[in-house]
């Protein structure tokens, strides 16, 4: 009976350092495994704040273009108002000649 209860405190030592083992070994693969994962959430941030610079550098590249585009629009209608500006004086011009013109014809 002593042999039995010497045996079985020893089972019983036996199962607590086991269970202290696994749970050291267990919080350690966790450690382990938040770490793993911890280091993949940096790389995935990493990549995706390249991503989002990227995204906005082409963006910006492409607001670049369209300023761009809008500026020799811009340039051209001026030149166009221009044009219309000059016709319409010498319009005027021709408008006020021919009434000189026509006066002249009546007053003769």
């Amino acid at each position: 009976l002593v042999d039995a209860e010497e045996e079985l405190l020893r089972l019983r030592s036996d199962l607590e350092e086991a269970c202290e083992s696994r749970s050291e070994r267990t919080s350690k693969s966790h450690a382990e495994d938040s770490g793993n994962a911890t280091e993949k959430l940096v790389a995935a941030q990493g990549e995706l704040t390249k991503a989002a610079f990227d995204i906005r550098g082409e963006h910006v590249s492409q607001l670049e273009e369209e300023k761009e585009l809008l500026q020799k629009e811009l340039a051209r209608m001026n030149r166009e108002r221009f044009q219309v500006m000059d016709r319409a004086t010498n319009c005027d011009k021709l408008h006020k000649a021919a009434v000189e013109k026509l006066n002249e014809t009546l007053n003769a």
